[in-house]
């Protein structure tokens, strides 16, 4: 049971309706009245004042809580099909929420949740009214397990609440880091040089400020010696808000420098093969977390030039010995799904050094060092096609949309 199904099931199992949640017995019909509902509830769910995703969990009554499903209705809507619906509605800014339809199973029925991801790109509303339901320009929000209603508009604070979350002028300097980190071009060299700092400002939030200096450490990880210049270069990076630092993480350059990232996450995992544990290094980041962020700013001002901050050759490098997990939550799964397919990951662990492909070269690592490396990849490289099988089934994607185009996709090392 993944994370999604023991959220919804806590959420029915409260037998009330709440802020982020709502029930449904049955999908909304093909009319105006059913399709202005829709859309006023989405609204409604994607303006939500908890700040977290919402649900609108289709198949439950909502007073009994009973579950009904929905394996019979006719009604039912994809993704796509609310992708579409979404999209030829005018948006104030063209900001639309973010939806998707997933499909559960509940004793022995199928219930269908729409899952309004959580945003800070709040107020969503119209521009025009719809289906003589939604109004132009009302802003609708929930309180409790009640919707604003349609033909009215949420209170002022309510209101100023959302604004304030769009600005990110409701959060603490730390709080609004991640927002400004996404904006990786907004992010500008100082031209007052520091001796022993390179330093990049916000541009209107010059307060911020990423400092970033070499610390001379030597010592290799095995994710450097994916590159033709393995030679290690560590540093550290510090994150000002006026002259406190709020943060600070170790940072790498990679392939002589030509881009640096914050330094990978890293821990080892035990699983136990014969008489002997087998011991893989597992070096990642999470997809959100402010290493990543970080390392996507750093690489857009660092790039060695715009050839290398074009390709994709150093995403694809890296992303052979790192892992790019959406949470943490992923990342456990994963290694419980490791925990339980330990026989194919070591079948497969087999076959990578009977074929004997893998060839690392460092001037500057000891022979037996780096033989040591070479094991260390083998176990990485047969630990990747395990999590391509382990995307495969529970995202239900192609063998081509594995791991590797998520990096790409994120563009970590090289924005365009």
């Amino acid at each position: 049971m993944d994370d999604l199904d023991l959220i919804i099931e806590e959420l029915i199992s409260r037998k009330v309706e709440g802020p982020y949640w709502d029930f449904k017995v049955k999908w909304y019909s093909n009319d105006d009245k059913g399709k202005g509902s829709l859309l006023h509830d989405i609204l409604c769910m994607a303006n939500n004042l908890e700040d977290r995703d919402a649900y609108i969990i289709i198949g439950v009554e909502n007073k009994s809580c009973k579950i009904q499903g929905v394996q019979e209705d006719p009604n039912r809507r994809s993704t796509a099909d609310l992708c579409c619906f979404l999209k030829d509605k005018d948006f104030g800014g063209e900001m639309r929420p973010s939806v998707r339809v997933e499909t559960l199973r509940a004793l022995k029925k199928e219930v269908d949740v729409i899952i309004i991801e959580k945003s800070n790109n709040t107020p969503f509303f119209v521009t025009k009214d719809y289906f003589c339901i939604v109004k132009a320009n009302s802003i609708y929000t929930r309180i409790g397990d009640t919707n604003t209603p349609k033909d009215s508009t949420a209170d002022i604070d309510k209101i100023e609440y959302l604004w304030k979350k769009r600005f990110g002028i409701n959060k603490s300097p730390i709080q609004k880091l991640p927002l400004l980190l996404e904006q990786e071009k907004s992010w500008k060299e100082s031209h007052i040089k520091d001796i022993e700092y390179d330093v990049l400002f916000h541009d209107l939030y010059p307060e911020y400020t990423i400092r970033t200096q070499s610390t001379g450490q030597n010592s290799h990880e095995l994710y450097m010696l994916n590159f033709i210049d393995n030679t290690p270069h560590w540093g550290r990076i510090e994150i000002y808000y006026h002259q406190t630092l709020i943060k600070a993480f170790s940072s790498v350059g990679l392939d002589g420098y030509r881009y640096l990232i914050v330094a990978p996450k890293r821990e080892v995992i035990k699983i136990k093969a014969d008489k002997s544990y087998e011991e893989i290094p597992l070096f990642y980041f999470f997809k959100n977390s402010l290493e990543f962020l970080i390392s996507k700013v750093l690489c857009n001002k660092y790039g060695y030039n715009d050839f290398y901050r074009e390709s994709k050759f150093g995403i694809l490098e890296l992303s052979k010995s790192v892992f790019l997990f959406k949470d943490e939550s992923e990342k456990l799964s994963f290694k419980d799904y490791l925990e339980n397919h330990k026989t194919e990951y070591l079948k497969e662990l087999k076959k990578i050094k009977a074929d004997n492909k893998i060839y690392l070269y460092s001037e500057n690592i000891e022979p037996n060092v780096l033989e040591r490396f070479k094991q260390q990849m083998i176990r990485v490289e047969a630990l990747k096609d395990l999590y391509d099988d382990f995307n495969l089934e529970n995202n239900k994607q192609s063998k081509n949309h594995n791991e590797e185009s998520r990096w790409v996709c994120d563009k970590i090392c090289f924005p365009q």
